[in-house]
């Protein structure tokens, strides 16, 4: 019998702080030495250790998924009162496909904290349709929208979530995941996933909660989480515990874990197929200044400013001062840095004017 082929899309790397706790080198390493071609690094809600696990998994000869399973504001980012049973944070599972997905992916990171930010960095789907380019979704574990949802049966509203998430990512590009960690509500969720897969066409996808390695950093595990909520391992009433099924898993174990879904095993190797980013070369990657009207290149705009700007600095602008500027420009201009001058000259104005 050919062994059963599976890939890991959902890890959690020490990136997602006080919760996950595979070191990033070690992911590569083991999903390597299990045989799989690809693995990927969906942190909670941060892309933390995007650049450093690409690094590893290319070094390993792995190809890397980076992702993030992001936190999707019920409503919209702007509500931010906390009332009780009203609004979630209901977790979903992106990952990039190429390029124009990691560019989103970062947008979405960089929006959910510094906009979205409430108890934890939230998007919501209107910000997902703005930037859904290039990107995989997968519909998370029980804290996703969609598992919440048919957990109380609520049909309806489950399949409108499903179908919306669908139509936002395109055709084929999002899946329904099933989990099993031994949790009586999985195991109850995943013949209702399978309907409403059977209902809407969407594909099922099997994943593990991977937030240890190995089954015997369970504990170690444990310990970790008091630390994220300061409780004691003795504590009784401590609500947030380790499952001592969230590590790992080979191919094999996770095939056992799903005998009468194969297809959904199967669709990890489906989906490691469409990710095909790499990083580019190292090298120096500067934003663009917004030009205002009327000004073609950055290298205009700096000399505009620098000579608006010249007699307030210097009394007496000779031809020898004339000189060293167009001088100090040119410099400027071949190592490309006029952009940056604009930037840095847009901070210290902004930081000029908050202090008055």
């Amino acid at each position: 019998m050919p062994a059963p082929r599976f890939i890991h899309l959902h890890n959690h790397s020490e990136y997602s702080l006080l919760d996950g706790a595979i070191r990033i080198k070690d992911l590569v390493e083991a999903a390597r030495g299990m045989g799989m071609g690809a693995v990927a690094l969906t942190d909670h809600g941060n892309m933390f250790g995007a650049v450093p696990f690409l690094k590893a998994a290319g070094e390993a000869g792995i190809k890397p998924i980076v992702g993030m399973e992001t936190y999707l504001a019920e409503g919209a980012i702007k509500e931010k009162s906390r009332v009780a049973g009203q609004f979630h944070n209901d977790h979903l599972t992106l990952l990039v496909t190429s390029e124009e997905g990691y560019r989103n992916l970062i947008e979405l990171s960089s929006i959910a904290y510094v906009e979205g930010f409430y108890y934890r960095p939230r998007i919501d789907l209107d910000l997902l349709s703005a930037h859904a380019g290039g990107l995989i979704g997968m519909s998370g574990c029980l804290q996703g929208g969609v598992s919440r949802l048919l957990r109380v049966d609520k049909w309806k509203e489950a399949r409108t979530l499903a179908e919306r998430l669908s139509s936002i990512l395109g055709a084929g590009r999002f899946y329904l995941e099933i989990q099993n960690h031994g949790i009586p509500e999985e195991l109850a969720l995943i013949p209702k996933m399978a309907k409403l897969s059977a209902e809407t066409g969407i594909p099922l996808v099997a994943t593990n909660d991977c937030h240890y390695l190995k089954a015997e950093d369970h504990q170690s595990h444990d310990v970790l989480l008091c630390l994220q909520t300061g409780k004691d391992l003795d504590d009784s009433a401590r609500v947030l515990r380790s499952n001592p099924e969230t590590w790992f898993k080979t191919p094999e174990q996770m095939a056992a874990l799903f005998p009468d879904h194969p297809k959904a095993l199967e669709a990890t190797i489906e989906i490691a197929a469409m990710c095909d980013f790499r990083l580019g070369k190292s090298g120096t990657h500067l934003p663009r200044f917004p030009l205002p009207p009327g000004f073609a290149t950055a290298r205009e705009y700096l000399e505009h400013v620098v000579m608006e700007n010249l007699p307030k600095r210097i009394a007496a602008v000779t031809e020898d001062v004339l000189k060293r500027i167009r001088y100090e420009l040119d410099v400027i201009s071949r190592m490309s840095f006029d952009g940056y001058f604009l930037v840095v000259w847009d901070i210290v104005n902004a930081a000029r004017e908050l202090l008055g």
